[in-house]
């Protein structure tokens, strides 16, 4: 494997890992009746704030890389990537605060590889070869050892919360097919350029949101907002944390294997490490039990991402 290659999927799989942090941080908020809302915002905020620093710096000291980045194409990319990111959040919070089990949220998640697939097949003429589709097949016999869905009554347990769980696995794809499209155009722009921009965007979107399910007539606790109970010091750390390892680390370092021309479905299947490290912080952090289902789950995932290492150009 070139050195190039192996760095790209390296970095990929760092994404994933980094992803498993999202639930955990969601439950220990939730635990403190942080809102679907108040956790978006403390998310998009810090972030945002990041962006906007990061934006400042690239104006002060490589301008001429920002003038690249302000392009009409390319705006066009960073925009419909903020709200997909921005939805993302959103739907994928919801999940965990609707009692989903964290575990089951990432792994539900994990429909992103399939829907990655087409995607890339349909709309960016990706070869749909023998070691993806080995790799899908190992990768959802994990999640099915993993979720179980034999057993329908603790599977289903929150219908609601496993639909959005499910729903951001697409949305999730659909950043992924969205940003191998925009290589080419993006080429000349630094990665760390490129997630500045999608999280200022995520955030102009997300205040947008807000303010609009704040204003829609939802008697519930989930969608309620006060900035007063986002100054607690615990909720203000977590909610750093949960910008810093779900958003700007595995979103730069996915930016950051779109330099390196990763396929969209190849990155998809490396980013299934996401529920294996979500699995191990649920039992450190939230001391969530580790069944044997989810030892022989997380084997068949490893075995996906083995695949696609072993079998690569």
């Amino acid at each position: 494997m070139e050195r190039r290659v192996f760095l790209g999927y390296l970095v990929t799989i760092a994404a994933g890992l980094s992803f498993g942090f999202i639930p955990i941080i969601v439950a220990l908020l939730r635990d403190l009746d942080v809102s679907i809302l108040e956790q978006t915002f403390l998310r998009l905020f810090f972030g945002g704030i990041t962006g906007f620093l990061g934006l400042m710096g690239y104006i002060k000291w490589k301008r001429e890389k920002f003038n690249l980045a302000i392009r009409k194409e390319v705006q066009k990319t960073y925009i419909w990537q903020g709200l997909i990111f921005t939805v993302a959040i959103m739907v994928y919070i919801g999940s965990i605060i609707l009692d989903t089990p964290v575990g089951e949220a990432a792994l539900l998640i994990q429909v992103h590889p399939l829907i990655t697939l087409i995607l890339g097949a349909l709309l960016l003429n990706e070869l749909v070869d023998r070691r993806k589709i080995y790799s899908l097949v190992l990768g959802f016999t994990g999640l099915i050892l993993l979720t179980r869905p034999w057993e329908g009554e603790e599977f289903f347990s929150s219908f609601l919360g496993d639909l959005l769980a499910t729903l951001n696995g697409v949305l999730y794809a659909i950043y992924l097919v969205i940003g191998a499209s925009s290589v080419k155009i993006r080429a000349k722009i630094p990665s760390f350029l490129s997630i500045f921009w999608v999280l200022v965007w995520g955030f102009v979107w997300g205040i947008m949101i807000i303010v609009i399910l704040y204003l829609l007539p939802f008697n519930s606790e989930f969608l309620s907002f006060n900035l007063q109970s986002l100054t607690l010091t615990s909720v203000l750390v977590l909610g750093v944390f949960l910008a810093i390892l779900g958003s700007i680390l595995p979103y730069g370092l996915i930016m950051l294997s779109n330099k390196y021309e990763i396929e969209s479905s190849i990155q998809s299947i490396l980013l299934l490490g996401e529920p294996i490290a979500a699995v191990i912080l649920g039992y450190l952090v939230l001391t969530e039990p580790i069944t044997s289902w989810y030892l022989f789950g997380g084997f068949f995932l490893l075995l996906a991402i083995i695949n696609i290492l072993s079998t690569a150009n």
